[in-house]
């Protein structure tokens, strides 16, 4: 006896699959520097992840129940242009140190024989392999106050030399936190070291000038200690200085001890090593709704039709992704090749990215770049303030250091007008931001400008 099923006997779900991906990420250039190179395939259409290689990135995407595996090549093996290693972590707040580290994250140091073709010459690498599980509701807990040490030394009378928890030469220093605690190891004879609120300008030797010591002992130090426990009311911006030479300078910024936010709602967190440096942002996101290029694919363990990419479906189908190689094998004239079927399947995809000028803004010439993975066309720009200015913002929008769009936030508007929502962009073309006027009072907070784009 048989009997037809009707619909309501065909169950469905249309929530995606939390995301399962791998990341790598290197250091390859000389000295301390400042950029992870980012590494990795082709993601999920649901998640919008183009492959990449060997690039800096703006953010890291990490989404809710998602599972990621990230291999450090940067955390043993000297190559490239390297001159030093760099473990890396997830952690809650930008900084040195590893008192506030995800607790969702573990971290094994020591895999050896890893390889990747496109990283350290496809040579057998020793690594160090961070396991993400991204918890469905991310609590954010009780921060620690960092307790950071840096090295200070001097070379002759031009600069002070860092190391340990900073490094380089007249660094920029931070953020560091309201709360926490700061020691300056100083063993720089004749060449006093104190923390100031004068950017320089009324400096004259011997004078001091806007010594600031609120939290501060051992100011003046030459060989010895100087501690600074960073009292709620400092300014946001502090230098440090050399009581006797004005060339020994440098500035240090100062933050509240509390987890960033993009503007837009979304939670920063960052991959960063346990020193200053090497730093990027990671937006913790909400898992995607069902996007309109996925199928809808029967599950026979659960009993339910879910979505599905289509890369997904071919891996888990055998016949199917034979059925492609050899119809592009055997019979090509009549099918396109393999190249054009790739891009087919990738011409329909929108991607986007998003740069952003957090806390108040400032008149500033964009560095943080975003590089063109491919050959693609920006199809739209939008740009949002947390919290709008006192009269006019105007951004521009460089490609390779030229201008292809202006963005204009109207006085008391958090929506900005765009002049150009669309151009082009080769592969390793880079975008910038340039802020160039901000309100008076109210300066406007908060920036996100979100690309969209596609292949070509």
């Amino acid at each position: 006896m048989s009997r037809n099923r009707d619909n309501a006997d065909l169950r469905s779900t249309l929530d995606i699959a939390p995301e399962t991906f791998t990341i790598n990420v290197d250091a390859p250039d000389g000295g301390s520097g400042d950029n992870w190179k980012w590494t990795w395939d082709a993601g999920t259409v649901a998640y919008q992840r183009v492959g990449i290689t060997n690039l800096t990135q703006n953010n890291v995407p990490l989404y809710k129940k998602g599972s990621y595996t990230v291999n450090n090549f940067a955390a043993h093996d000297l190559h490239g242009s390297m001159t030093q290693t760099h473990k890396i972590y997830l952690k809650w707040i930008d900084g040195a140190g590893t008192q506030n580290n995800v607790s969702w994250q573990t971290s094994t140091l020591n895999v050896t024989g890893q390889t990747h073709p496109s990283i350290n010459g496809g040579n057998a690498t020793e690594i160090q392999r961070l396991t993400i599980s991204v918890p469905e509701n991310p609590t954010i807990p009780t921060l620690t106050a960092p307790t950071i040490t840096y090295g200070v030394t001097n070379s002759g009378s031009s600069s002070y030399t860092f190391s340990q928890d900073a490094h380089g030469s007249n660094p920029t220093l931070g953020p560091v936190r309201r709360g926490g605690t700061y020691t300056f190891q100083v063993n720089a004879s004749g060449h006093p070291f104190y923390l100031t609120t004068d950017s320089a300008g009324l400096y004259s030797s011997g004078t001091y000038a806007g010594e600031y010591t609120t939290g501060v002992t051992g100011s003046r130090a030459e060989t010895g200690n100087l501690v600074w426990t960073v009292d709620s009311s400092a300014p946001d911006t502090l230098y440090y200085a050399c009581g006797n030479h004005g060339d020994m300078f440098g500035t240090i910024n100062v933050k509240d001890l509390e987890v960033d936010s993009n503007g837009s709602g979304l939670s920063l967190l960052y991959f960063q090593h346990d020193q200053e440096g090497h730093t990027t942002p990671v937006e913790l996101r909400e898992v995607p709704t069902i996007p309109g290029n996925v199928c809808l694919v029967y599950n026979a363990s659960t009993g339910i039709f879910e979505p599905q990419d289509l890369g997904t479906y071919m891996d888990n189908t055998t016949q199917f992704r034979e059925k492609i190689v050899k119809l592009i094998d055997d019979d090509g004239s009549n099918y396109v090749d393999s190249a054009e079927l790739a891009t087919s399947l990738k011409d329909d995809i929108i991607f986007n990215i998003t740069l952003y000028q957090q806390d108040d803004l400032s008149v500033t010439t964009g560095t943080a770049r975003w590089y063109a993975p491919f050959d693609l066309t920006v199809t739209s720009v939008t740009p949002i303030l947390g919290t709008a200015a006192d009269d006019t913002v105007t951004t521009l929008v460089k490609k390779n250091g030229s201008t292809v769009s202006t963005i204009t936030f109207a006085a008391s508007t958090t929506t900005g007008s765009v002049s150009a929502n669309s151009f082009s962009m080769s592969e390793g073309d880079y975008l910038t931001l340039d802020v160039t006027t901000i309100g008076t009072t109210a300066k406007g907070k908060d920036m996100t400008t979100q690309f969209k784009y596609k292949r070509v």
